[in-house]
């Protein structure tokens, strides 16, 4: 009998070293999660608060692009033409009236040309890459400059739409401002890492401006020439 008791199965207690390692590795393993689920939101929060300011940067970037190339560009075309081929205001032969002539075809030839060189600069603007410092993403202007710079593209998205307008204004006793205007459109793609964007640039040119001394001419004609 005392042998039986001494041959019975020895009852073996859990584990408990091993019990605390799988808790501890649980425990790493939840908190990883935890600080993984916690930084993408927090990252999502802070995309979706910088995001229009980010959108905003990339857009003013363009229109400041779009509104110096056709600065330069309208006034190198301008200088290629003389002012008299575009607009003279000659008397009737009573002397007591004026007729305003423009030459249309002239008009036409230069808003062409203007739009020409537009686009092959926005051409050549899409082969390289402009950078927009990450400070200015804060909204503090002593960082505007700082900090790494974001890379952009601008690349245009068809052909520049042309629109010419005619102004008469009012200035002063018997004076009047007669004014001709280029009104451009254009709708460029704005690519970044982060996202894509479409927008629409519209800027004026003023291609020609004369002072009417007296009554504002009786009769306006289009001139073509021969």
């Amino acid at each position: 009998e005392m042998d039986k008791i001494y041959t019975r199965h020895k009852i073996r207690l859990p584990q408990i070293k091993n019990n605390r390692e799988n808790s501890l590795k649980i425990q790493k393993m939840f908190f990883m999660i935890l600080m993984l689920v916690i930084s993408s939101i927090t990252s999502y929060k802070i995309l979706k608060s910088i995001d229009p300011i980010f959108e905003g940067l990339c857009k003013a970037k363009a229109q400041s692009i779009a509104t110096d190339i056709t600065n330069r560009k309208s006034t190198d075309v301008l200088a290629r033409y003389n002012y008299k081929d575009t607009v003279q205001m000659i008397k009737t032969e009573d002397g007591k009236n004026s007729v305003l002539k423009t030459d249309i075809v002239t008009i036409n030839k230069i808003a062409s040309d203007i739009a020409i060189e537009i686009q092959n600069e926005l051409n050549d603007i899409s082969k390289q890459t402009i950078e927009i410092p990450i400070g200015s993403l804060t909204g503090i202007k002593y960082l505007a400059g700082s900090g790494l710079r974001i890379k952009i593209k601008i690349i245009s998205a068809g052909q520049i739409a042309t629109d010419i307008k005619t102004e008469f204004e009012s200035a002063g006793i018997n004076q009047t401002v007669y004014r001709i205007y280029l009104n451009l459109e254009c709708n460029v793609s704005i690519l970044t890492s982060y996202k894509t964007m479409q927008e629409t640039i519209q800027n004026q040119v003023l291609l020609v401006e004369t002072v009417i001394m007296g009554d504002v001419p009786t009769t306006y004609l289009e001139m073509e020439k021969p």
